[in-house]
């Protein structure tokens, strides 16, 4: 027994010429969009380059404090306030950061204050800017650059994911007085 053509839709007898002119549409958005996520992560040596931070250091020292409360949140009231006003003298919210990369090595300038290494991963005895001995460690993975600097009392994991002229910087402060690590996002702009 044969069908009729126009049985075989459950609509009127025009679905067919209705299917026929979104369907292609519907195959464009399909293919852009795979096309779209299949972009390629960024390289290493995409991320050289001078970034400026976006929006005030207000309002990036706002966002550090609203990390730091809630990471503090289930502290005592004495320590948490001991840390909020030791913060921003220990942590530095760079306004411009400079990457570059040459001979296998990536260096990061934070307010000109470089630190440089291998991106394998591997932890390098270094100084810290301001003199004290710390443990640096660059690893890029998957088009994500994170810089690892670990001292005595605390270390601070910076991931760097570049979008087009965007660096969305995820800083990550982790110290055995604190209850949690104190987790904050910044965005600059290339320049």
């Amino acid at each position: 027994m044969t069908e009729e053509p126009h049985r075989r839709w459950p609509l009127s007898s025009s679905a067919p010429s209705r299917a026929g002119r979104w369907l292609p549409a519907l195959v464009v958005v399909v293919l852009v969009g795979g096309v779209a996520s299949a972009q390629s992560p960024p390289s290493l040596s995409d991320y050289a380059g001078r970034y400026r931070l976006q929006g005030s250091m207000e309002q990036a020292r706002s966002t550090l404090m609203r990390a730091a409360d809630h990471a503090l949140r289930d502290a005592n009231a004495l320590f948490r306030t001991f840390a909020r006003a030791a913060l921003p003298e220990r942590v530095r919210i760079p306004r411009t950061f400079r990457i570059e990369t040459s001979d296998g090595d990536v260096e990061v300038r934070a307010d000109g204050r470089a630190m440089r290494g291998a991106p394998d991963g591997r932890a390098a005895r270094r100084r810290s800017p301001v003199g004290e001995p710390v443990r640096l460690t660059y690893w890029f993975r998957r088009g994500q650059l994170v810089q690892s600097i670990a001292g005595e009392e605390g270390s601070m994991t910076r991931h760097f994911t570049l979008r087009g002229d965007r660096l969305e910087v995820t800083s990550v402060l982790r110290a055995d007085r604190l209850p949690e690590p104190i987790r904050f996002d910044l965005v600059y702009r290339r320049r």
